[in-house]
């Protein structure tokens, strides 16, 4: 399960959760990798912030092809909170 946040032009908000990794695995992380793009065209947001939960640690700012990436991730379910503001 996953999910692909879509932002609206001009900015906005968004948020989305998934389980991520295997729970029997104490102390394992893994990554998350991720695009962000406009909900009307389909294209990529450059600039976005984007935080995983509270860990201060992993906060990313996507490239021109609205991609991030957070490694060492500890398993769990996690938050996305994604932020762009034109």
């Amino acid at each position: 399960m996953g999910c692909c946040p879509r932002l609206d032009k001009g900015g906005g908000t968004g948020a989305c959760s998934a389980p991520f990794g295997n729970a029997s695995a104490d102390g394992a992380t893994g990554r998350i990798i991720g695009r962000i793009v406009d909900a009307g065209t389909n294209q990529p947001i450059e600039g976005a912030s984007v935080r995983l939960g509270d860990f201060e640690r992993f906060n990313r700012v996507t490239d021109s092809r609205g991609g991030f990436i957070f490694t060492a991730v500890p398993n769990g379910v996690r938050e996305i909170a994604i932020e762009h503001i034109e």
